[in-house]
């Protein structure tokens, strides 16, 4: 019977100090958050991947882990967690059924009910496709734990391309506003 093997204790990523900077609200989240390496698949077109604490392909079960498939840097970095911490905190704890943090929860919602026509058509279209693909969750699954997170993300924490902009998807008075909000509540200390 040999020694337990030991795992190294990962070092938490430099950069969680400066999403804490850019967004209080996460910094009570951050010591939960381990940022690693991924190794995408061939044709794998991601550049994170995001895992809940209570999920079980985590790599880091019990951890909120953030896998980078490619090299961020500076200001796209910090934008990249951050982004992917929106995941977290407009999730509900599987366990309890509650909202990680109500007021972000009841903001995402106003953010999905300011969608155009066309917006709900075109996140139907990627759903279906989404679905050809092998997404097994609900519409309504999807929309609360990846689509609604994307809107909320192409304001606050856009990356280089900026296209969520650039499409337009905010030119509604009520939709720049709900994600406005958000950005305000994620900057407030």
């Amino acid at each position: 019977m040999g020694a337990p093997a030991i795992i190294p204790e990962q070092k938490p990523d430099p950069s969680l100090g400066e999403v804490g900077k850019a967004y209080p609200k996460l910094v009570q989240y951050l010591p939960q958050v381990t940022v690693q390496r991924g190794k995408p698949e061939p044709n794998d077109n991601r550049q994170l991947e995001f895992y809940p604490p209570w999920e079980s392909r985590n790599p880091n079960p019990g951890k909120i882990t953030i896998e980078m498939y490619r090299d961020f840097h500076g200001p796209e970095r910090t934008n990249a967690i951050a982004g992917d911490l929106l995941h977290y905190i407009g999730a509900r704890n599987p366990s309890t059924k509650q909202p990680i943090d109500p007021k972000y929860w009841a903001m995402k919602q106003q953010v999905v009910k300011s969608r155009t026509p066309e917006q709900k058509y075109l996140d139907d279209r990627l759903y279906e496709e989404a679905k050809r693909r092998g997404e097994s969750r609900s519409f309504e699954d999807w929309m609360q734990e990846s689509r609604a997170d994307a809107y909320i993300r192409g304001w606050i924490t856009p990356d280089q391309a900026d296209e969520w902009r650039k499409h337009g998807f905010y030119s509604t008075p009520a939709m720049k506003k709900s994600v406005e909000t958000i950005k305000q509540y994620l900057k407030s200390k």
